[in-house]
């Protein structure tokens, strides 16, 4: 008997054990295949033993991840019906489906907290005739409609799609398509099905074509699905050799660098059903031939098949969907049932067959259209305008632009003026997903009526985007009119303002890809777009990667430049005690003897040193008091180089990390020491000028000036000049209040001054925990500062806390290479008693991270209120990165800190989380300050906080 997908997933664990089957989490968790498996037998024993029904219908909401799909085939080989769903369907829609189909259960990240408990359930005989999946898709009727599939259905459907990607040496595929989308099937279980490798993109990768062609280089994508919309901004990727585009019409797109396969498929048939391979620019790209197991055939109004070019309905044959759940008169217009068990589907798109005999699709018979690549029924959308209060009647309108891209209009009558398109718009979004959403809201006294007095759609013409700009305001400064100007090539308008928004006169998901590629800005991201969307608020956001012109970048040199907020944190430690040295950072590099020339190491230091200007930096205090920095490269020499014996240089380590007057001289010290067994290379940077990837960094380029290799630019300059310019720019900006929390009530302890640190290892892997917080959508740092959050709230008897989180600072590529003080405190302030569960905690965590990161160059002292710096507990998480991070350190060469403890006159108190190597156990660090905190109450703490943590990993 032939195998069916789930048997074919166990043996290539058997197979392969250790390949990679899905990478998630941005590229940095993957799970193996014979581990995959594991998981899904775990699944399927958990919903075995909730002793359901046989076939009952299971929702799956989860997040983008590999517990996702684990749940996909699990529900299947537990004997049960999946039906897929995302975060970002309205609880409304959730309700709806789980009353329809009688669902016992929704699967959220919460059901895999206790998974690793029961024993995998391993029996793949799943009978041909059994529902084992249901995908929702837009109705007619005002509510999404169920259809529903056999085992046969959806095996078929995967093996087909598995042909999408045979021929290739090495299938490495990138997942782009919401998981609640029957093509899910072709974009991640078609290249599970042949043993290859599937990167799950994260949502802001997916949706953002920059972003995914920097994870398309960063990770060697071989193959993946990308919407037509999307495709035609893809930029150049080394490794990419096929691509699956569907969804909408093919207008003129084709690639010399990589193939694209234009697929043709539908719900009702779970998905693909013909393709083309694009052999050139089409207006009109033909859909092609169907797959083996299928006939496409064209028919007229009577049911006969018409001859080639001519036009009609496309009719496919195969084994399909059973049919609408509980809905027979629906099932009974689409589906006709064969003798042989296939099945023929009246699709009620128009088409026709080219010269070739390849399908060429025009349009829909009925009002339906595709947004996105998903069904949407007009009705479905006018239903739920027509539940918004003061809303009398609606009709919903699909259209195409100039280039094909089709979009939704609503008309609607209402007789009060406080119903306004975003009184209904924000009504809509509770019940409808995303792309349900209308483009454009038109206001009617009345709709148009055909003679038999019933609303006549085909009279309701395409929404003039002019009506809905602004009035006009010319663009302020040359930013201004190249986002103007995008936008008028984009939405095809005559004249667009500095005040207009671009969702209002007709963007969306898909021309904000268009717009970003046509600015072609360095760090434009697709949510800069949709939370500015004027291009007066977008103009604020552009260039924000490359600051300023970096032609000045030489003459920015020249300038003198105030403090940041940071800066003048650890200047003000200084002041007080001039004799700590809690800011410095030093690094000892250990190199063989032999293997480098000690005079080239030198002169190589030299160079790298002076080509990165936070190293030229010295500081002056000016006739009012304030404190300057400026860029000197005189100050920058040659490293001393001394010889010493072993015994000599273990005497001179202990007494080299010294404190750096901060007025006088340079800020770094570099030597470097000769012993016979080994080059000691010593660098140590006062941290007003430097912090750790600093360090990474300068360490990097040492290594690659010895290999002779070019180094990356540094516009540290250029950065402190853009610095200037936005603080200028910024005020009142809130941030935590005085009634938050700062840190916890612990009692002094004066006869302490020294900085302690309690350090607890984790009983789990770095592995193991970051797959348990899979199950709750956390990434462990947003983990880490809930569970501070939660655990300062237990402490200190109060609801409204308040933590910071070090930031690295360098989010755009060409911060990448930039050494300086970029690192930063963010806070996050949070009453505690608004949110229940440990998810809603994160996702508000995640949520003020976001509106953060919009300000992040900043330290929280540019802002309007007192520094968050020296008062609150600070939350940090380093990851493993060795191998990442420092696979340039040639082997044999060691790296370490010099770590001292130092006593110092601040609030310290860290909770810092060392992931360690990937097999390891992670350890949490609670450093703090031992004059101001008592050890009992720390431990005290620490008790709460793994008491915490233990909940939930």
């Amino acid at each position: 008997m032939m195998e069916n997908f789930l048997e074919v997933l166990t043996k290539t664990a058997d197979r392969i054990p250790n390949t990679i089957a899905i990478v998630d989490q941005n590229g940095k968790r993957s799970i193996s295949y014979k581990d995959f498996d594991i998981l899904v037998g775990r699944v399927a024993s958990k919903l075995r033993s909730l002793d359901f029904p046989a076939g009952s219908f299971i929702v799956i909401r989860m997040g983008r991840c590999a517990e996702y799909v684990a749940a996909y085939y699990g529900v299947i080989r537990a004997g049960l019906a999946l039906v897929p769903a995302v975060l970002e369907y309205p609880e409304d829609r959730i309700q709806y489906i789980m009353n329809d189909c009688g669902s016992p259960l929704v699967i959220t990240e919460s059901f895999f907290e206790d998974i690793e408990e029961f024993e995998p359930y391993m029996e793949n005989d799943i009978p041909w005739d059994q529902i084992v999946c249901m995908n929702y898709t837009s109705g007619s009727t005002g509510h999404p409609k169920g259809v529903y599939y056999s085992m046969k259905c959806v095996d078929e459907n995967i093996k087909r799609s598995a042909m999408l990607f045979e021929g290739l040496d090495e299938i490495i595929a990138a997942a782009a398509v919401s998981m609640s989308f029957a093509a899910f099937s072709h974009d991640c279980l078609g290249p599970l099905y042949l043993g290859g490798t599937v990167h799950l993109l994260s949502e802001e990768v997916r949706k953002d074509v920059n972003l995914m062609t920097d994870y398309f280089n960063k990770h060697n994508i071989v193959c993946s699905g990308i919407n037509p919309g999307m495709l035609r901004f893809f930029g150049h990727t080394r490794g990419l050799k096929r691509v699956l585009t569907f969804g909408q019409r093919v207008v003129g797109i084709h690639s010399d660098e990589h193939e694209i396969y234009n697929i043709y498929g539908m719900t009702e048939a779970f998905t693909a059903l013909t393709y083309f391979i694009i052999d050139k620019k089409y207006d009109n790209t033909p859909v092609g031939k169907a797959f083996g197991g299928f006939t496409v055939e064209i028919l007229d109004e009577e049911g006969h098949e018409v001859p080639n070019l001519t036009e009609g309905e496309i009719c496919v044959t195969g084994y399909m969907a059973e049919g609408y759940y509980h809905k027979p008169e629906e099932t009974a217009k689409a589906f006709e049932k064969l003798e042989n068990g296939m099945t023929r589907l009246r699709t009620n798109d128009m088409g026709y067959k080219d010269e070739n005999g390849n399908v060429v699709y025009v349009n829909r018979k009925d009002w339906m259209i595709k947004i996105n690549g998903q069904r949407v029924e007009p009705f479905e959308v006018e239903a739920a305008i027509c539940n918004v209060p003061g809303v009398k009647a609606s009709i919903v309108k699909g259209f195409r632009d100039a280039s094909g891209k089709p979009y939704l209009c609503a008309y609607y009558i209402t007789d009060r003026k406080d119903v306004t398109r975003e009184v209904i718009e924000t009504n809509i979004r509770e019940k409808l997903p995303p792309f349900m959403i209308p483009a454009y809201f038109v206001e009617m006294d009345e709709f148009p009526l055909t003679v038999s007095g019933k609303y006549d759609r085909k009279r309701l013409e395409a929404p003039q985007q002019k009506t809905y700009q602004r009035d006009y305001e010319a663009p302020a400064d040359e930013k201004e009119k190249k986002i103007c100007a995008a936008m008028e090539k984009i939405l095809n308008l005559p004249k667009i303002g500095r005040n207009d928004d671009f969702f209002d006169i007709g963007g969306d998901s898909l021309s904000v890809m268009e717009l970003i590629a046509m600015l072609d800005d360095d760090g434009l991201l697709v949510k800069d777009i949709v939370n500015s969307r004027t291009p007066k608020k977008i103009a604020l956001k552009l260039n924000k990667g490359k600051y300023i012109d970096w032609e000045n970048d030489a003459a920015y040199r020249q300038k003198t430049y105030e403090l940041s907020e940071y800066q003048k944190h650890y200047f003000g430690y200084w002041e007080s005690f001039p004799g700590i040295v809690l800011a410095n950072t030093p690094q000892l590099i250990s190199i063989p003897s032999g293997t480098v020339d000690p005079e080239k190491l030198a002169e190589a230091v030299y160079q790298v040193l002076r080509y990165h200007p936070s190293y030229s930096l010295v500081l002056s205090r000016q006739e009012d008091g304030s404190v300057v920095q400026r860029i000197a490269p005189e100050v920058v020499t040659v490293p001393e180089i001394i010889y010493f014996s072993e015994e000599e240089f273990e005497e001179e380590k202990q007494k080299m990390v010294q404190p750096f007057h901060l007025l006088d001289g340079p800020l770094y010290r570099s030597r470097i020491y000769c012993t016979p067994e080994t080059i000691y290379l010593f660098l140590d940077m006062q941290h007003i000028i430097s912090d750790k990837s600093s360090m990474d960094i300068t360490v990097r380029d040492i290594f690659s000036v010895l290999k002779g290799e070019e180094l990356a630019p540094d516009y540290y300059c250029s950065y402190l000049q853009y610095l200037s310019d936005i603080r200028s720019n910024i005020k009142n900006i809130v941030k935590p209040d005085e009634t938050f929390d700062r840190h916890p009530e612990f009692d002094y302890d004066e006869d302490s001054c020294e900085i302690e640190t309690i350090a607890v290892t984790l009983d789990v892997s770095a592995e193991e925990f970051k797959a348990k917080l899979s199950g709750i959508d956390a990434t462990p740092l947003e983990f880490l500062i809930a569970l501070t959050l939660r655990t300062m709230g237990r402490y200190n008897g109060s609801s409204r806390e308040v933590v910071n989180w070090l930031y690295g600072g360098r989010n755009t590529r060409l911060k990448q290479d930039m050494t300086g003080l970029l690192i930063t405190a963010l806070p996050v302030a949070m009453d505690l008693s608004e949110f229940e569960s440990m998810e809603s905690i994160i996702q508000e965590v995640r949520r003020i991270n976001q509106e953060n990161m919009e300000y992040s160059d900043l330290s929280p002292g540019d802002f309007d209120t007192r520094p968050v710096v020296d008062d609150t507990i600070t939350v940090n998480y380093i990851p493993c990165d060795e191998k990442a991070e420092h696979q340039w350190i040639p082997d044999g060469v060691r790296s370490e800190s010099l770590i001292n403890n130092n006593k110092a006159n601040t609030n310290v108190f860290y909770v810092i989380m060392l992931e360690g190597d990937r097999d390891e156990k992670p350890v949490i660090l609670f450093k703090y300050h031992a004059s101001l905190y008592k050890k009992e109450n720390v431990e005290h703490f620490i008790n709460l906080y793994l008491d915490e943590f233990r909940k939930y990993v």
